[in-house]
């Protein structure tokens, strides 16, 4: 179990800041589910619940951490759709993040087609979203299921309105790599700069420049490791997300 070191900010969860392939470098944050799990309003630390892949703060609303029953730190999607007041309670939260159940690369996203008894999904900035809904065929105004229309959603006179009401259900990334693989991208001799914790995928190319930091190789799986060292999770602060490991 992942140690808890005060009060738990952008280190614990997964932070985004990527360029080129994978997740968007904008003001949001991606949680994962055990990240959001630490967000459980106990010990000073803020608390989180998602909805429908969306992280809100309701810190103020629920002080003790808990709401009827219900603790922060987790989704509460389903008992939400079977809570009498619904939805409309969540207008007066700030959102701070998505939730990414699922990461995937954008040739794993081609089977969200909406075809072969797969649902429809898109990406936009490194999101992806549900519009089984909204797109019933698989497309929509000659846009196909199963791509990232980032795009052309940016021009549509609607705009990236119409993704406030699509459920979030997971994230892409550039990397889906075996242990084995990780191994390779050791950050020496020129290559690529990755380390694993919990099955998430960052890259320490920019911050680890000989490949190791404070005792920690990349091209490792450091998640044992990292739940017993000084700081922590800390040294996951701002690293970009890349992949995940299978």
């Amino acid at each position: 179990m992942l140690r808890r070191e005060g009060f738990i900010v952008l280190l614990v969860c997964l932070v985004v800041a990527l360029t080129g392939a994978g997740l968007a470098a904008d003001d949001f944050t991606v949680f994962s589910v055990e990240s959001l799990s630490l967000f459980d309003g106990q010990d000073g630390n803020p608390a989180y619940v998602a909805y429908h892949g969306r992280v809100y703060d309701v810190s103020e609303t629920w002080p003790t951490g808990s709401h009827q029953g219900f603790p922060a730190g987790t989704d509460i999607t389903e008992p939400m759709d079977g809570s009498p007041h619904g939805t409309p309670v969540l207008d007066k939260l700030s959102q701070v993040g998505f939730l990414a159940v699922n990461l995937w690369t954008e040739a794993e996203l081609e089977a969200f087609s909406g075809r072969n008894e797969h649902p429809p999904y898109v990406a936009v900035d490194g999101i992806v979203y549900d519009v089984t809904e909204t797109w019933p065929g698989g497309s929509h105004r000659g846009h196909p299921a199963g791509t990232d229309i980032t795009r052309p959603i940016g021009t549509a006179p609607h705009g990236l309105r119409v993704l406030d009401h699509l459920p979030v259900v997971g994230a892409i990334i550039e990397f889906a790599l075996s242990a084995e693989e990780l191994t390779e991208f050791t950050g020496k001799d020129g290559k690529r700069g990755l380390i694993a914790v919990s099955g998430v995928i960052y890259d320490v190319s920019a911050t680890w420049p000989s490949g190791s930091h404070r005792g920690f190789d990349a091209g490792q799986d450091i998640t044992e490791a990292i739940a017993g060292s000084a700081h922590g999770l800390s040294v996951l602060a701002k690293l970009p997300i890349v992949g995940r490991l299978d």
